[in-house]
């Protein structure tokens, strides 16, 4: 899944238009986030806080709506949910920060707020999987809305103990895919780059040893 371009980039300077399931938005650039590593125990991957209406309402909104990608992207491709999202990332993000606005809610994990939004819809699970969010929208995309897809991608994810477990921090993720999708050319314009899914990315580099292991230039 590696290849070398030597092309000439588009590099967004403004929000970057999403379009997966019906979904159409723009991303708009976001605060930084922050991360410490006192709850270590979700899914055994190093996350802080929880991720339940409280760190919703706090957090930016490109977060949110990365969350969103991340935890849709592996609830609709990987868990195989025939359920569909055909309003806007701004709709779904709306009616969750709703949901959230009533204090007895704010005890519900956002993938289970998530997921109270969509439509049964099979043929979903005829369309290509994890379609939309790989290269071009890691490399295109905010650092808060590609934080917020891991955090997403990963806490659907260890919704299943006998699957895959992330034990290192956000951070150490979304560097690692800036580094093998070679964001912002940081590596040089024919440097090797990934060419898989995110999700692909996510389980293939789960751990430090993992990432020592991929091409360099």
């Amino acid at each position: 899944m590696w290849r070398t371009r030597r092309c000439n980039r588009r590099h967004s300077t403004g929000p970057i238009l999403l379009l997966w399931l019906g979904f159409a938005v723009a991303l708009p650039q976001q605060g930084q986030t922050r991360e410490n590593s006192a709850n270590p125990s979700f899914g055994g991957l190093v996350m802080s806080p929880a991720f339940e209406g409280e760190w919703w309402l706090a957090t930016s909104s490109g977060e949110r709506r990365g969350f969103l990608a991340g935890y849709l992207d592996c609830y609709v491709d990987d868990q195989r949910h025939a359920l569909n999202f055909a309003k806007s990332w701004v709709e779904y993000e709306t009616l969750i920060s709703r949901l959230y606005e009533v204090k007895a809610n704010r005890s519900l994990k956002v993938g289970n707020a998530i997921v109270r939004f969509g439509q049964q819809d099979p043929r979903v699970l005829s369309q290509r999987r994890h379609d939309g969010f790989g290269e071009e929208w890691w490399r295109g995309d905010t650092a808060n809305a590609r934080r917020g897809f891991v955090e997403g991608y990963i806490s659907c994810r260890s919704e299943d103990h006998t699957g895959p477990q992330w034990l290192e921090t956000v951070t150490f993720y979304t560097k690692t895919l800036d580094d093998i999708y070679n964001v912002d050319d940081h590596n040089g314009l024919d440097a090797p780059e990934y060419g898989g899914s995110i999700a692909e990315a996510l389980v293939e580099y789960r751990t430090k040893r993992d990432f020592t292991d991929f091409p360099k230039k």
